[in-house]
């Protein structure tokens, strides 16, 4: 998946320097890069994880929180379908982060094969950022 391991490792170190906190992170599923960066066991008391898709990563936080009674992943259950639906007008996203190719010389790139799901919602947390709150 389209984890950009440099930006998850700029953000847990900042969760893990107590400059961010709170934060809730919606996201497909989690490969190996987000489990040793953003979603690090000792982080989730700043970091609120919102998977819509249970992978490794999120099966291990849960068998672990489950032992000492606590939930710290929050599965949301979708079709792939309905995803980006669901992101662009359930949740207000502040901040999107994707990987994308190398720039060319022209200034472009792309989000890859799977843009569809990608381009909705970072439109519609553009349009945030640019102070149209509306749903369209």
């Amino acid at each position: 998946m389209a984890e950009p391991p440099a930006l998850l490792r700029a953000l847990a170190e900042r969760v893990e320097a107590s400059e961010l906190g709170d934060i809730q992170l919606y996201y497909f599923e989690s490969t190996k890069t987000a489990g040793d960066t953003i979603l690090r066991y000792e982080l989730l008391d700043r970091v609120k994880p919102y998977c819509l898709f249970l992978s490794r990563v999120e099966r291990e936080i849960i068998k672990r929180s489950d032992q000492e009674g606590r939930k710290l992943i929050y599965f949301v259950p979708s079709a792939f379908s309905q995803s980006v639906r669901y992101l662009t007008e359930k949740i207000n996203v502040d901040t999107f982060l994707v990987t994308v190719s190398p720039m060319d010389e022209h200034g472009y790139f792309t989000f890859g094969i799977d843009s569809g799901p990608r381009k909705g919602v970072q439109n519609r947390s553009q349009a945030r950022r640019d102070g149209n709150n509306s749903s369209k």
